[in-house]
């Protein structure tokens, strides 16, 4: 199978979300001045310069890609002074970046839950019960769909927790908030049912899924939380 590894771009994310978290635990804001600020900067830039107009819907894509989902190939001025002047950060990056972080594309489900990609929905769904039976372990349903001739690229099917991580990262009202800054609406009551959706379409082939998953029902349903922690 091709390896498609090398565009997983979304790891340097991890490491802005990491490098934020850490400034709002401690305050260590010589630990800002000397490495954070640089690598959320230079992170920001990466992803900015990646970021591609569709002009037609006033919206940024990216492309080229490998996202969390393994299983589809889809396609500050007052602390500034020498800081700024190190990494060389110019008001018009500041002024396109806030545009993209404005005008990134969300897709959604023709139900209105959030969707894994662009055309989910138009994918087949899963036999699950006859593949759990047939080999117990789907954990690397790629590879079983391949030995079969198959494709995963053909079903509503996770390696691991995907869309969940939003849920993993950021409490409701803070997703809210970011597809807010992006022009859409998110009831936040549909976070039960995104959950049950998502969750009953994972093979969980990835160390971090069940812990994800175990993270978000911990407020729904504390058992069978507590299940997939075990």
């Amino acid at each position: 199978m091709p390896d498609n590894s090398r565009r997983q771009y979304h790891v340097n994310l991890a490491v802005a979300y990491n490098v934020w978290q850490h400034w709002q635990v401690t305050g260590d804001l010589g630990f800002l001045l000397r490495h954070g600020a640089e690598l959320l900067v230079e992170t920001t830039r990466f992803f900015a310069c990646r970021a591609s107009a569709d002009l037609a819907s006033s919206r940024y894509d990216l492309r080229g890609v490998m996202g969390p989902d393994e299983f589809h190939d889809v396609i500050g001025p007052a602390l500034g002074g020498e800081l700024w002047d190190r990494i060389g950060l110019a008001t018009g990056e500041l002024d396109h970046w806030d545009l993209v972080s404005r005008g990134r594309r969300v897709p959604f489900l023709r139900s209105g839950l959030l969707a894994q990609f662009e055309g989910y929905d138009d994918l087949a769904e899963l036999d699950w019960p006859r593949y759990c039976a047939r080999y117990g372990d789907i954990g690397r349903l790629d590879l079983l769909l391949e030995a079969e001739g198959d494709l995963t690229n053909r079903y509503k099917a996770s390696k691991q927790a995907d869309v969940l991580m939003l849920f993993y990262l950021l409490s409701a009202k803070e997703l809210a908030a970011v597809l807010g800054r992006l022009g859409y609406d998110l009831d936040t009551s549909s976070i039960p049912a995104t959950v049950d959706y998502y969750l009953a379409r994972a093979s969980h082939g990835s160390t971090l899924s069940r812990v994800v998953h175990a993270w978000v029902l911990a407020h729904t349903d504390r058992a069978r939380s507590w299940g997939l922690l075990r």
